[in-house]
């Protein structure tokens, strides 16, 4: 609130309200059919802003997740409640939801140690949720670092920021501010358990096996 603002409220001799319920409108409504058209489609936020962009929009894509929230719009492959859907059974038609929990588990896990049901939930993600199956080859990309002592870092993290995921962007602003400790890492005679432990806490889900 600007100072001429307070002195137009102080000088006034009655009091001075704001118009009840009014609403400024939001710079996503011209797109809000087309939203929900991907959301359908199992479009992501980050693949809704590019869209958006070439048909105008130059906001950013937490504008347009805040957006999708407030007005309960169908959510697509981050909805934590409704989780997502994948072909159970292709030859009768039949789908099932998981739990995003279960996704990540996935993704995250290496593939020798996923289960024979989590394989084939794998398989079906691949068909429709691409995103999350290049978000899974960056991660095993990760791992195969502290394996293979390659040091393709930086093109690592660029590509980790072309997600535009909240807590990768942290993981990867935590690599940068030790980068040397992380390369360093890579190229130790320790094992790779050893070296997971140079870099990251064990907490971190992105390397866990």
């Amino acid at each position: 609130m600007s100072r001429e603002t307070i002195r137009k409220y102080i000088r006034a001799k009655k009091p001075v309200y704001w118009p009840s319920g009014y609403k400024r409108g939001s710079k996503l409504d011209p797109y809000k059919e087309l939203i929900v058209e991907l959301l359908d489609n199992g479009n992501t936020h980050e693949e809704i802003l590019n869209i958006l962009i070439q048909q105008g929009y130059d906001g950013s894509r937490s504008l347009i997740s805040t957006y999708i929230n407030k007005n309960g719009l169908k959510k697509g492959i981050y909805d934590d409640k409704k989780g997502i859907n994948y072909d159970e059974n292709k030859s009768e038609g039949r789908k099932k939801s998981i739990s995003i929990h279960t996704v990540t588990k996935i993704i995250c896990k290496n593939d020798s140690n996923l289960t024979k049901d989590e394989l084939n939930i794998l398989e079906s993600l691949k068909e429709s949720y691409h995103k999350l199956i290049e978000l899974k080859e960056l991660i095993d990309n990760f791992k195969g670092m502290f394996l293979d002592n390659k040091l393709p870092l930086e093109k690592w993290m660029t590509k980790a920021r072309e997600f535009n995921i909240p807590e990768l962007n942290s993981f990867v602003n935590g690599i940068k501010r030790d980068i040397g400790s992380v390369k360093n890492s890579f190229i130790s005679s320790y094992t790779v358990n050893d070296k997971i432990k140079m870099v990251l806490p064990h907490n971190w889900l992105i390397v866990r096996k």
